[in-house]
């Protein structure tokens, strides 16, 4: 939860936080149109880093994102950028709610337009479709890599593991994130469909 209540910020910091916001979400949706977004997704990838790991179907995308295993890894991982997330400082939670408004407006309706037909193309190319629960994972899943990888940009100090740039990897070369798996960040495995 965000709370904004006890920091008003002041229009001319507002700006600022604008002026530094805007250029991220602005390349962000930049590199995001130039993937084969989904393309690859069933498909073997030869030259994968070696920590990436293929998921043995579809179906176990969503299994492995909900996982107890990730989460935990999650939270572990980076300290840092957790206690932001946990309303350490008003001020940045304002920047924080500040930061989801541009991007809400620049970047996510084009992202969550563009995976709504990637999924429905990769649907018929496989004759596949995600169980109730899993669906909504696979619509966010880009777009919430990519806000958190942008978001982090902004935080370069904060973040030890880059678990949201291995993510964009993976959407980058045509295949979907399915979650992590290990107990620490340094060795986990990055596990893609």
């Amino acid at each position: 939860m965000i709370r904004t209540k006890e920091f008003k910020a002041a229009p001319e910091l507002r700006k600022a936080w604008e002026d530094a916001i805007t250029p991220i979400a602005e390349e962000a949706l930049a590199d995001f149109r130039t993937w084969p977004l989904l393309e690859r997704v069933d498909e073997a990838w030869p030259d994968a880093p070696p920590r990436f790991v293929r998921v043995p179907s579809l179906a176990s995308v969503g299994k492995v994102l909900m996982s107890k295993e990730t989460q935990g890894l999650w939270e572990a991982a980076n300290p840092g950028l957790r206690a932001m997330y946990l309303n350490l400082s008003s001020m940045l939670n304002a920047r924080h709610q500040h930061f989801y408004s541009v991007w809400t407006r620049r970047v996510e309706r084009s992202v969550r337009k563009a995976t709504d037909a990637a999924l429905a193309a990769l649907g018929k190319r496989l004759k596949w479709k995600p169980g109730k629960t899993e669906k909504g994972y696979w619509q966010q899943r880009p777009n919430a890599y990519l806000r958190e990888h942008a978001w982090e940009r902004l935080h370069p100090e904060a973040v030890e593991a880059r678990f949201h740039e291995h993510f964009l990897t993976i959407l980058r070369a045509g295949h979907m994130p399915a979650g992590l798996q290990g107990t620490d960040w340094k060795t986990c495995r990055f596990l893609y469909s």
